[in-house]
């Protein structure tokens, strides 16, 4: 199996399904099979509730403007933008954007690119 992030592809976790069996198909030199099966479940689910959940942050984060602006700075995705409007609370606070960028860790070299919160 490929390693790192390549290994986590939807064909490596095809290939890995043919080879996991549930409890009740498999023999006593196959429990590793029963293992495999029962993490490959696992992941599954856990991709499910993934999904569920940033489904959930998306429809909340397309409603609040400041999340929106956010985004609109070179490499602030939604996640990022969430996480520093809920620990900025209050941005107005801040004297100017780059004590908010400093506060928050988010300072480049652009600077937020001059994105007012």
């Amino acid at each position: 199996m490929p390693a790192g992030k390549s290994g986590w592809t939807q064909a490596v976790r095809q290939e890995l399904r043919e080879m996991a069996r549930p409890l009740d198909e498999a023999g006593e030199m196959d429990l590793w099979r029963c293992h495999l099966w029962t993490e490959l479940e696992e992941l599954e689910m856990v991709h499910l509730h993934l999904s569920e959940v940033t489904a959930k942050q998306d429809a909340l984060a397309a409603s609040d403007t400041q999340i929106q602006r956010l985004q609109t700075a070179p490499g602030v995705g939604p996640r990022l933008a969430e996480t520093v409007v809920a620990v900025l609370d209050d941005p107005h606070r801040f004297a100017s954007v780059k004590e908010v960028g400093s506060y928050a860790g988010l300072t480049d070299r652009s600077e937020l690119g001059g994105v007012a919160l």
